[in-house]
């Protein structure tokens, strides 16, 4: 076999293992039918590559065969690996879709890192649990699974991993979100092969285990403290996050989304660019070494730095090239980086098949692809200016080429000025990580001396940081795109090969990123223009009403609603749905009934309470095309302003009641509007519903934010968001319910 067979082979395990998410990943348990369908699919896909790549390479009908049977293989190879509970895991303690009150005993896994929630995350491998009931034991049993565990801030300073706990706390099962486009925690936990979690209450120290002196979170720590003490906090993890990845240090959340902003997160996560550098300053010091010195020397240190970081995804392929690197070196030949990328890759997701849908796997491999395939070629075309500054625009800008369609399809947003900030910021990020580096090797000798050091790059930090938040304070820094399909990410992705491959079509390159920009955007277009949707979300402590009407957004809310719950319910869902603008904002006072309106409000202000208010009142009516809300009160001259009793939601020749107060009083009179106009759906946002009042209505259908209501008493047809999560509404559908639709799957992604 040539190496063009080779390529063929291994590539084909890799698109097999990428066939899964095509297929079937809604759920862990593929029928017989899927497996049939993914046999056809890779057949397909086996044929027309033989025609295509038979154009230009000479490749063996044989070749073909064995690639197509790998490929299925590695299908199979993925679902046996996908973990799955054993007869005695924790998970199986949880009888019921309620939590349970527990003692387990266990082993720390890792480090405790902060959660969003301000408190300490870490894995648990469970090994005993004891069921409570009123604080009474009534059971002990030796268990097996691994766990997530939360406890508060302060009562985990002594955890460490190897640690055998006493945690009281409830159990529970992880549920499906509530709310589309919202964080899949259950999804989360089954990628680590966790099936449940437990929110801590009590960590019992009795134990006299001492934390050992020695290995590499200690050596963590020590490289992190010093650097802490030379710059500072935050700036002293910022520069331990940079060299060690994000994973290794608590880096405070105002930091960390100044970077996912500004289009430069992957500098926070140690990669192919860190290994890089690493490397580069290995050959440099060793250059008058022998050659199988410059081999030791340099695996050794690789192997430290991969240690030191955690081994993720990203960093084992990095550290995979950078010794085949080392390996040709050593033997005076010329590496193949393409050819190295694609072995260290074959060779991880052997490792671990489950790591092809790791995001930073699949943005590292692309990103270091861009830089080997497309750099050179930018760097050619840019000839005209200094090679330093050609070098400082061509790497940041192809690794963006690659990477860009996969970013937004996973969180349908750009970060609108990353090109030119990343362009910026490399000469920095170069000169703070090779410090930082320099500094993290001093501090674990003579950690005074990696203060020093640390503190040297004081002002390249500030510097960094001060132009991240000029770029991201400007107008548009995040552009929402929305969803875009698997199929058009693929197609996306097809066309970038294709410009790779043939040289004639890198002529046309202007051409071609406006087929791709035309590909994404008038799908998304045509969606807005035409979509007309209410979406209710399952916040607290009432639901968050969304209705997007041909191209007009309108957001009704309470006064009362957490920033939390608009931060990860709501403004993912706006992002998939493409708005960057809320026409109007409502809030309605649900205890003083009063409301309120604000007007042309970007997503990321609806937190900020100090908008450009009008006051609501039964003379507004806020329509757009097929919407009109009208506010309706019971008194209009006797109060100033005047006492709302509801709001009238009126779309595509639906009526609506939405009500929030539920005194008797307000009760007769909404009762009576109902029965004098034509509405078919009621929004309740109070307590206490009678069930035979709501059947005196006699309703089509009842959104009730009270989860203590029986819905089975109504006659009409009823949801209970907190039950059912999100409810979904369209002219032609009708309403449908997130956990009512997709709760049931069991689903690994």
């Amino acid at each position: 076999m040539n190496k063009f067979d080779w390529i063929v082979i291994t590539l084909a395990y890799i698109v097999g293992l990428l066939a899964t998410g095509l297929f079937y990943f809604d759920t862990l348990e593929p029928s017989w039918f899927d497996l049939i369908v993914i046999a056809i699919g890779l057949g397909i896909v086996a044929v027309i590559s033989s025609f295509i790549i038979s154009k230009y390479l000479k490749i063996k009908q044989q070749v073909w065969l064995i690639a197509y049977a790998i490929a299925f293989v590695a299908v199979i190879y993925f679902q046996f690996r996908i973990p799955i509970p054993q007869v005695d895991d924790i998970s199986y303690q949880i009888t019921s879709e309620k939590s349970q009150l527990a003692i387990i005993t266990g082993k720390v896994i890792n480090e405790p890192r902060l959660s969003n929630n301000q408190r300490l995350k870490f894995w648990l491998q469970a090994e005993e649990v004891r069921l409570l009931e009123k604080e009474r034991a009534i059971g002990e049993e030796k268990v097996s699974g691994k766990l997530y565990v939360t406890v508060p801030l302060l009562s985990g300073n002594k955890l460490y991993p190897g640690k055998i706990v006493k945690i009281k706390g409830i159990l529970y099962q992880p549920r499906s979100p509530n709310n589309p486009g919202a964080f899949n925690f259950k999804s989360y936990l089954y990628r680590h092969g966790a099936f449940a979690g437990l929110k801590g209450l009590e960590i019992d120290f009795n134990n006299i285990q001492l934390e050992p002196n020695y290995g590499w979170s200690q050596l963590r720590k020590r490289i992190i403290r010093s650097q802490v003490i030379g710059l500072g906090s935050p700036l002293g993890q910022l520069l331990s996050s940079i060299v060690l990845g994000r994973r290794a240090v608590d880096l405070p959340e105002d930091i960390r989304n100044l970077f996912i902003t500004a289009g430069l997160a992957h500098i926070l996560a140690a990669s192919g660019f860190h290994v890089s550098l690493l490397l580069g300053v290995v050959l440099k010091l060793t250059n008058s070494l022998s050659a199988k010195s410059k081999l030791i020397i340099g695996t050794i240190i690789l192997l430290i730095y991969l240690s030191l970081t955690g081994f993720s995804p990203s960093v084992i392929r990095a550290g995979l090239m950078g010794v085949a690197v080392l390996i040709a070196t050593a033997m005076g030949g010329k590496v193949r980086p393409q050819g190295s990328l694609l072995l260290s890759a074959v060779i991880i997701l052997l490792i671990n098949p489950l790591w092809i849908w790791s995001l930073s796997f699949q943005l590292s491999f692309l990103a270091t692809l861009g830089l080997l395939v497309t750099a050179p070629v930018i760097e050619k075309k840019l000839d005209w200016i200094p090679t330093t500054f050609a070098i400082a625009i061509a790497f940041p800008l192809a690794a963006i080429i690659w990477t860009l369609p996969l970013v937004t399809f996973y969180f349908n947003s750009i970060s609108t000025y990353s090109i030119l900030v990343n362009i910026l910021t490399t000469p920095l990020v170069t000169i703070i990580s090779l410090g930082g580096m320099i500094s993290s090797f001093a501090g674990l000798i003579f950690p005074l001396l990696g203060s020093i050091f640390s503190w040297i790059l004081l002002y390249p930090i500030l510097t960094l940081i001060a132009i991240l938040q000029f770029f991201t304070n400007l107008p548009g820094s995040i552009f929402a795109i929305g969803k875009i399909s698997l199929g058009l990410l693929i197609v996306i992705y097809f066309i970038v090969c294709l410009v790779w491959i043939n040289q004639k079509l890198q002529k046309y390159w202007h051409y071609i990123i406006l087929l791709v920009l035309t590909l994404i955007t008038i799908p998304i277009i045509y969606s807005h223009v035409n979509l007309t949707q209410v979406t209710i979300f399952a916040t607290k402590p009432t639901p968050i009403i969304l209705i997007q009407d041909q191209g007009k957004a309108i957001i009704i809310n309470n006064n009362k609603i957490e920033s939390n719950s608009i931060k990860y319910n709501l403004l993912p869902f706006l992002s998939k749905q493409g708005l960057n603008r809320i026409d109007y904002n409502i809030i309605f006072d649900s205890e003083l009934s009063l409301g309120k309106f604000a007007t042309n409000i970007k997503p990321n202000s609806l937190t900020n309470l100090e908008q450009n208010w009008h006051q609501l009142n039964t003379n507004n009516i806020i329509t757009t095309s097929s919407t009109k809300i009208s506010a309706i009160s019971k008194r209009t001259a006797s109060q100033l302003p005047p006492e709302l009793s509801a709001l009238e939601i009126g779309i595509k020749n639906q009526h609506w009641l939405l009500v929030t107060k539920s005194n008797s009083e307000n009760l007769s009179f909404i009762k009576q509007y109902i029965q004098q106009h034509d509405i078919s759906t009621l929004l309740w946002w109070g307590n206490n519903l009678e069930a035979s009042w709501l059947n005196s209505l006699d309703l089509k259908t009842a959104i009730v934010s009270d989860a203590n209501f029986d819905p089975n008493n109504s006659l009409a047809a009823v949801y209970i968001p907190s039950q059912d999560g999100a409810i979904m509404w369209q002219p032609d559908s009708g309403f449908e319910a997130q956990l009512l639709n997709n709760g049931n799957k069991n689903s690994f992604w």
